[in-house]
């Protein structure tokens, strides 16, 4: 496991029909698998809301770019509201500017 792999941390919290994904770290090639795990489960539990918490996330790729889609697009599918909350770092902001996507996945927060 690498230091990334360590630094990375996800945490979920269930909460009036909802489920909260907090990430921490870097999603890059190598955590967005977790990732998509923990959306997998989120969105399979029933709950009429997912909400994906940025606040600690310093840095995304293009493979924790597809998971979020992949999770929104999952999301449309079985009728529950999908949203990254919590943007604050702007490398962050700017993938999501760049790439057309802040709007497609309910991107919310300072550097959105």
């Amino acid at each position: 496991m690498s230091d990334q792999d360590q630094e990375f941390r996800l945490g979920r919290r269930e909460e009036a029909g909802r489920v909260v994904i907090t990430v921490a770290g870097e999603i890059d090639l190598g955590t967005a698998p977790r990732l998509r795990d923990a959306l997998d489960e989120a969105l399979s539990c029933g709950v009429h809301r997912v909400e994906v918490d940025f606040s600690g996330v310093r840095f995304c790729d293009c493979s924790g770019l597809g998971v979020l889609l992949r999770a929104r697009a999952q999301a449309d599918n079985v009728g529950v509201v999908f949203g990254v909350a919590q943007v604050r770092a702007p490398v962050v902001g700017r993938l999501f500017r760049l790439t057309q996507t802040g709007a497609v996945l309910g991107v919310s927060g300072r550097a959105a």
